[in-house]
């Protein structure tokens, strides 16, 4: 989440908006064969198109470096699809409570 949050949506043109879940669908497979979460984290941000994760979600991502990594990437390896759902169904939460 802490990736997502940190995307410059401003800077997305429509096209890439349709496929954006897909793009990061790829982005967390691929970055998931990282030895860790910090190698995960940086190879989704620099796949996405971050520049740097700051604020409240610097600290989300401290607290996911704080896991375990081998669990944690596991499970964004063999269950991506589902962290994708989980994903969206946070993004519409958030959407049902700023309307």
């Amino acid at each position: 989440m802490a990736v997502w949050k940190s995307m410059d949506w401003a800077n997305i043109d429509s096209f890439r908006v349709r496929n954006i879940y897909a793009e990061f669908s790829g982005a967390v497979k691929s970055a998931s064969s990282k030895k860790d979460l910090r190698g995960f984290i940086e190879k989704m941000c620099a796949r996405m198109g971050i520049r740097s994760i700051s604020g409240k979600y610097a600290q989300m991502a401290e607290r996911i470096l704080a896991t375990n990594d081998c669990e944690v990437l596991r499970i964004l390896r063999n269950e991506t699809q589902f962290v994708i759902i989980l994903l969206r169904l946070e993004i519409d939460a958030e959407k049902e409570i700023n309307a």
